[in-house]
């Protein structure tokens, strides 16, 4: 899905916003989990599992579908329908902008 065209100011809040909400920063964790231990199963031949959030995390499928379509609309997931069944991923640039205007308030300050 792709964001709409905001300033870049903007769209950094939408995603903060987004992250904000510890349930949506929890199901954030759990995709980046799973795509790790898929790619491992993977790699090792194996078929890799699928992640429930409604059974990780206790939740209606009515509030994930509202979490899920915060994170899709700031950028941060991307989905793919596959039949009956929506799989989620981590979107890698709706992280790198986020790095990106963070890594630099990181870095020491220099004395002039």
């Amino acid at each position: 899905m792709d964001v709409p065209d905001v300033s870049p100011f903007d769209l950094l809040l939408t995603r903060l916003r987004a992250l904000g909400d510890p349930t949506r920063l929890r199901i954030v964790q759990l995709i980046g989990e799973a795509s790790q231990k898929n790619e491992q199963a993977r790699d090792s031949g194996e078929h890799p599992a699928p992640v429930s959030i409604s059974a990780t995390l206790g939740l209606t499928q009515p509030t994930i579908s509202h979490h899920m379509k915060v994170l899709l609309e700031a950028g941060l997931v991307t989905s793919e329908k596959k039949g009956t069944k929506v799989y989620y991923s981590l979107n890698p640039d709706g992280f790198r902008d986020l790095t990106t205007f963070f890594e630099p308030l990181a870095q020491p300050c220099k004395d002039d």
